[in-house]
């Protein structure tokens, strides 16, 4: 990713228990529906960087489903039909939905993205997450 998430911000929003439910591709519209703010993470068994990610998000899942926040995870290797369309060349993908929107974020130099491609540790994900929830303030 290369920039702290502390720079970044929500620039607009595009159209179109575990650490986080198991989804599959068939299921993603359905989950993105029932949350306020959807977290769908593109992950794989044999991935450290995404068993990372995985004891971050249930440290943190008690907090944010209050504010519901769902979290899901999806195995690219028995996905590959949707991490194929979505492009995800590398793992852990996370992407957000905001109100059924995917959001897309521009970094401190303007670059837009459509994911965050990192295992992120709490604070970051948090900060990512709270800047999501403030936009409905």
């Amino acid at each position: 990713m290369g920039k702290s998430l502390k720079t970044w911000s929500l620039i607009k929003i595009r159209g179109r228990e575990m650490a986080g439910e198991k989804i599959t591709e068939d299921e993603i519209e359905d989950f993105i529906t029932r949350h306020k703010l959807a977290v769908i993470d593109f992950s794989a068994k044999w991935c450290p960087p995404c068993k990372f990610l995985d004891r971050v998000i249930e440290e943190i899942l008690p907090k944010y489903k209050q504010k519901d926040v769902g979290f899901a995870e999806i195995d690219v290797d028995e996905n590959k039909k949707i991490a194929r369309e979505l492009g995800i060349t590398s793992i852990p993908s996370i992407f957000f939905f905001k109100d059924g929107q995917m959001c897309v974020f521009a970094d401190d130099n303007g670059h837009q993205h459509d994911r965050v491609v990192s295992a992120l540790n709490k604070k970051q994900l948090t900060s990512l997450l709270d800047l999501l929830l403030e936009e409905d303030k």
